[in-house]
């Protein structure tokens, strides 16, 4: 194809616009309407009213449902205990150091641990109901404690004290024993379930297939005072 024949066809697409239809024709008559209305003030207004009536979405700022991270530092004595601030906060202590007041979120989780070096050590970590009974977590309250290292020499163990009435599912895990002290007692009313659960992993500072020294019987649910629910399991 010749050049000739494609500049025949570009100027067949085109028609060029006459003298009279650029300054009478329908868009130069719309352009003058639109000079006379922005004179009168008229599309300010308009303008205005379209902004008033356009839905506004607030940029909110993003929201994580974190679980309560409680921490007992590597300088801390190996008793510690858990209790209730008030109906949405906890801390832990061991008499002389504490977590301070920790906020509980919506998924009703409480995350206790030992700092790297206090791992090894045998912690027994004491549940208050009594203290714990003014918590409203919602349908949930799991508390979930990592001790470390089970050894032969050094062993943890969780145990619930005290009376406490709970209406909402009450679950305690653990990499230790745990054990419910002789005169506690632990419901969970209005058809709710109570879970206690152990288990040992052979791991040594979060290292799997580390801890030659792991013993399954460390991993044990001892029950000395009384449990009350729908469901109760013990593993």
């Amino acid at each position: 194809m010749s050049a000739t024949t494609n500049d025949t066809q570009r100027k067949s697409l085109f028609r060029i616009p006459s003298l009279f239809e650029i300054f009478f024709g329908r868009l130069a008559n719309w352009i003058r309407q639109l000079v006379k209305w922005r004179k009168q003030g008229l599309l300010k207004r308009a303008l205005q009213e379209r902004q008033r009536r356009t839905m506004r979405m607030e940029v909110l700022e993003p929201r994580l449902l974190l679980s309560a991270d409680l921490t007992a530092g590597a300088g801390w004595g190996t008793n510690l205990a858990l209790t209730a601030v008030d109906a949405t906060h906890v801390q832990l202590s061991d008499g002389a150091n504490t977590t301070g007041s920790i906020a509980m979120t919506g998924d009703g989780i409480i995350n206790i641990s030992r700092a790297t070096l206090g791992d090894v050590t045998g912690d027994t970590l004491n549940v208050n109901l009594a203290s714990l009974g003014i918590l409203t977590p919602g349908s949930l309250l799991d508390i979930k404690f990592t001790g470390g290292l089970q050894s032969l020499a050094s062993q943890d163990l969780v145990e619930l004290d005290n009376t406490g009435l709970f209406g909402f599912n009450f679950k305690v895990e653990a990499d230790s024993a745990i054990r419910v002290n002789a005169g506690a007692q632990l419901t969970a009313s209005s058809g709710h379930d109570i879970t206690l659960a152990a288990s040992e992993s052979n791991s040594v500072l979060g290292i799997a297939g580390f801890n030659f020294l792991a013993d399954a019987t460390h991993a044990t649910v001892t029950v000395l005072g009384d449990l009350s629910a729908n469901n109760i399991t013990l593993k």
